[in-house]
């Protein structure tokens, strides 16, 4: 599933790891699982740690073989959907490295292999991947496990959406596992629950309304300006500017869902001019108080919080909280929705995308960073404006490369700004700006740009 990620902390920073699996952890399914290992790594299995059925009917995880309190073989294996099941050790070179002696010495039970790994009753070198097809018996055990993890994810799934929302995709079992995915990698980047109810009821409803359809395929960078995109007829920026543009359609679904276009254009327009702009500011106080855990000092605020604040204010004072709410939620459910169906350069296959941003020098050394760093972290203002394709050199000269979850990217330069009026939604194609969330993602400080 493109840009679904579960989001896991690893000291400061975050680490990035594609959702889609439902963990098993019922006692009677793990020895099941056990035993349909142990069908070909005949040596025994002492614990099953970690295991999960993917979105794709194969398992995956982690099973030990405890040979002694000085040594235990740990093996990654990976159960296919054409049942094949592969295991490889993780720590070969502590198996190899373990005597004879030693293991004649403590072993619990008699090996198949010492030194080396049991495939089916045969053993091979630790190095190797054992890679089996089950017999008939194994794969009956199989497709009852796996019947009964679906059964049990079917019904996590439809516990966690919002009734309301569920209601309207309750026919369709790959929306409903879609908004699952949606709601759990949101979780655990710690948005809070309001906004996760309506950042989805707005996804839903894109999606509802046809317009994620009229979204294209892909787009590439035109060879000789990279920062202009086409689709596969050639046409720049495919339906996402001009006459009968998607964003007309999209304005129209904003104002029957509660929102007001007029809100997403000034920040734009405000944007453009300006990342600390009052419309800029506001966003980012927005943005900031829709998640959990997070304090005043994990964000760079130019001119101070309090002033952000008080130019979120006088927004919700002109249109009120509610409908700034829907509107910068739905806004960012749309580019959310555009990332994920538009294959785009740079976008990996992991559902990331590479970005590149720009930092003053100050800024580097006084967080002791010099080029050449990788997966490093450093404080940065809430939404913070980066490059899609080409660097682009305003107030810094030092790149930074980074890779984040299409959910973190809250506004882009593709569509137009005023709907059917045509141009760049932000400063212009030349910035190629995508503003993104860059808090405790990692990234690489690869060199220094001319401006």
């Amino acid at each position: 599933m493109i840009g679904l990620y579960v989001l896991t902390h690893w000291g400061s920073t975050l680490q990035f790891a594609e959702s889609g699996s439902t963990k098993i952890s019922d006692p009677q399914q793990l020895l099941e699982l056990r035993d349909i290992l142990q069908s070909q790594y005949q040596d025994g299995i002492t614990a099953i740690p970690d295991a999960q059925l993917n979105s794709d009917g194969s398992f995956s995880g982690i099973f030990e073989d405890e040979v002694s309190s000085q040594l235990t073989k740990r093996f990654k294996f990976t159960i296919f959907a054409n049942d094949i099941i592969s295991y490889k050790l993780l720590n070969a070179n502590d198996v190899e490295n373990f005597g004879e002696l030693e293991f004649a010495a403590v072993a619990k039970k008699k090996k198949n292999c010492v030194k080396g790994v049991n495939c089916g009753g045969t053993c091979i070198a630790a190095t190797k991947v054992c890679r089996k097809a089950p017999d008939a018996g194994t794969k009956k055990k199989l497709d009852k496990l796996r019947n009964g993890n679906t059964k049990a994810s079917q019904t996590a799934q439809v516990s966690a959406i919002p009734p309301e929302i569920l209601a309207q995709i309750k026919d369709s079992p790959e929306e409903i596992q879609r908004v699952t995915e949606i709601i759990k990698t949101l979780e655990s980047d710690n948005w809070n629950d309001d906004y996760i109810k309506t950042f989805v009821k707005h996804v839903v409803g894109i999606r509802a309304a046809g317009i994620t359809d009229r979204l294209p395929a892909k787009m590439t960078s035109d060879p000789d300006n990279i920062t202009i995109l086409k689709d596969e007829n050639g046409r720049e920026f495919d339906h996402l500017r001009g006459k009968n543009s998607i964003m007309k359609d999209f304005k129209k679904y904003l104002g029957k869902s509660g929102g007001d276009y007029s809100i997403i254009g000034e920040y734009l327009e405000g944007q453009a001019r300006s990342s600390w702009s009052d419309a800029s500011q506001a966003y980012k106080y927005h943005l900031a108080n829709q998640r959990n855990g997070t304090s005043d000092d994990d964000y760079f605020w130019l001119d101070g919080k309090n002033n952000a604040e008080i130019a979120y204010k006088e927004y919700i004072d002109r249109f009120g909280k509610d409908k700034y709410t829907e509107s910068m939620a739905a806004y960012h459910a749309f580019n959310y929705e555009m990332l994920s169906k538009i294959d785009l350069p740079n976008k990996n296959p992991d559902g990331t995308i590479t970005i590149l941003r720009t930092e003053n020098k100050e800024v580097m050394e006084k967080n002791g960073l010099k080029v050449g760093d990788k997966n490093v972290t450093m404080k940065r203002g809430v939404a913070e404006s980066t490059s899609l394709v080409k660097e682009v050199s305003v107030y810094g000269t030092e790149l930074t490369v980074q890779r984040v979850p299409i959910h973190r990217i809250v506004a882009s330069y593709l569509h137009e700004r005023y709907p059917g009026k045509g141009g760049s939604a932000l400063m212009g194609d030349a910035e190629n700006e995508l503003v993104a969330i860059l808090d405790k993602v990692p990234f690489n400080y690869t060199k220094t740009v001319s401006k």
